[in-house]
């Protein structure tokens, strides 16, 4: 399910280029949680999770390919799409607010909701190498990784979302306010693999 701030960033940054000049290089990638360095950002039952990973099919699940977004440049912005590795045509879509892997019918809107921006991670402020996942079709909407209850934390084990982030008038330089444990929740760092 990033899959999920800089405080100096504005969350409204606008159009950033992709901070990994070769990010395509790269056939396989995994994405690691800022929030929970041992899990990750996979797929299970057609559903986007962010878990620790054990087994032979976790790893597989949690593999994608990045490649150049379905709905193209957005705005002059390139962005980015998730193709699973154990289910080819398979993308990380949002669908009602909630991550899904879903195969690519080839619509429109299909194309836009498996399509995110590349932006510096919002929760690692003085950390290299993390990002966020900005909507295509819902400007100022993440990934973000949360719990739906208290059993599912404890074990660890966090469904993907598409959220809005929180007003810039909040205080988020606390680290344990409620603002900028969000934007720790949609940090994640991209991990090579073959």
């Amino acid at each position: 399910m990033s899959l999920l701030c800089l405080a100096a960033f504005a969350v409204e940054a606008g159009s950033q280029p992709l901070s990994d000049p070769d990010l395509f290089s790269s056939p396989w990638s995994a994405f690691r949680s800022y929030s929970f360095p041992d899990h990750y950002i996979r797929h299970r039952n057609y559903l986007g999770e962010v878990t620790r990973l054990g087994s032979n099919l976790d790893q597989l699940d949690s593999t994608f390919r990045v490649v150049k977004g379905l709905a193209g440049r957005v705005d002059g912005t390139p962005t980015v799409s998730f193709e699973s590795k154990n289910f080819p045509a398979f993308y990380l879509r949002h669908h009602h607010f909630r991550i899904k892997l879903h195969k690519n019918d080839g619509s429109e809107i299909f194309r836009k909701d498996a399509s995110f921006k590349w932006r510096p991670g919002l929760g690692a402020s003085l950390e290299e190498g993390f990002n966020s996942l900005e909507s295509v079709n819902f400007p100022g909407y993440y990934i973000r990784q949360r719990s739906d209850n208290p059993n599912e934390e404890a074990a660890r084990v966090f469904h993907l979302y598409l959220e809005k982030s929180p007003p810039k008038t909040l205080n988020s330089e606390e680290r344990h306010s409620p603002v900028s444990r969000w934007r720790r929740d949609c940090t994640f760092k991209r991990v090579r693999r073959r």
